[in-house]
């Protein structure tokens, strides 16, 4: 079975564009295309609401993702 993690983040900046760039938009977008694609694939998500993209160590969701990326799993 294939494995597949999506990052979703929305910043405390986007104020303005909220609707289009919602962590809820985000999620759905992601869903739909990882079903069309892989509709076998185990989907995990992971994510970080109302953080400033200045450094990655400020994102706990991208955190908890960042050693499966580096072990390749």
């Amino acid at each position: 079975m294939v494995q597949i993690a999506a990052y979703c983040r929305i910043s405390v900046d986007e104020e303005l564009d909220r609707e289009n760039t919602s962590i809820e938009n985000q999620r759905a977008i992601i869903a739909d295309f990882v079903a069309r694609k892989y509709p076998d694939a185990a989907l995990d998500f992971y994510e970080d609401r109302d953080r400033s993209g200045y450094t990655f160590e400020q994102r706990e969701g991208y955190m908890k993702l960042r050693p499966q990326l580096m072990s390749g799993g």
